[in-house]
């Protein structure tokens, strides 16, 4: 396959952009590099060597990680083999290059690997995803509806009987003369919803 260096304008306009993608991701703007990666795989002349850098940016990120390690693998591994009319053979100095990006590749895709196995959850598709938060909801309802106070052996339920628990409460403390602001803000107890993993983000993933 011709170096990106030898192509047309066409191609040195690709080169640029890739460049400047790499650029944001090194300065951690990782929203900006990941969207140029994106609009750079859209283009169907992008060469393989672009394509397979764009690719192995894009495993950092926090969706389809393991696809983009994998094609970058792929791309990386027959970068001069994919193309049955390029005739001419790699220099010294390409085969090298292509081995360590091959291995820059391959280690990208060990890691996202390695993050899909401590964060499946990542790995749902979104359907899946709203059911697992659908179910979470619930979960926390019930409990929530377990956890409610009881007066003198009724339940108080959440929408109608709170004033009755509020004044039972004052007239105990009336009567033991009790006083404690302390011990009257510490009556409620506050529940809060368990909050998910945070989604691999970037470079930061690892």
């Amino acid at each position: 396959m011709r170096p990106a260096s030898d192509v047309d304008p066409v191609g040195s306009f690709f080169d640029a952009q890739f460049t400047a993608a790499w650029e944001h991701f090194y300065a951690a703007r990782f929203d900006q590099a990941n969207a140029s990666a994106r609009a750079l795989l859209n283009e169907p002349a992008l060469s393989d060597l672009h394509r397979a850098g764009m690719h192995l940016l894009l495993a950092h990120s926090p969706e389809e990680y393991i696809e983009h390690a994998r094609r970058a693998v792929n791309l990386y591994g027959n970068l001069y083999t994919a193309h049955a009319q390029d005739s001419r053979e790699p220099t010294p100095g390409q085969k090298k290059s292509q081995k360590t990006l091959l291995r820059a590749a391959e280690e990208a895709l060990r890691r996202a690997e390695q993050t899909a196995k401590e964060y499946p959850i990542f790995e749902v598709t979104n359907d899946e995803l709203q059911q697992l938060v659908e179910a979470a909801a619930e979960a926390m309802e019930a409990e929530l509806a377990a956890e409610e106070p009881v007066v003198e052996g009724n339940a108080v339920t959440p929408g109608g009987e709170m004033e009755g628990l509020e004044q039972a409460t004052r007239t105990t403390r009336e009567d033991d003369g009790a006083e404690d602001d302390g011990a009257e803000d510490g009556a409620d107890e506050q529940l809060e919803l368990p909050s998910l993993p945070t989604p691999p983000r970037s470079r930061g993933r690892w």
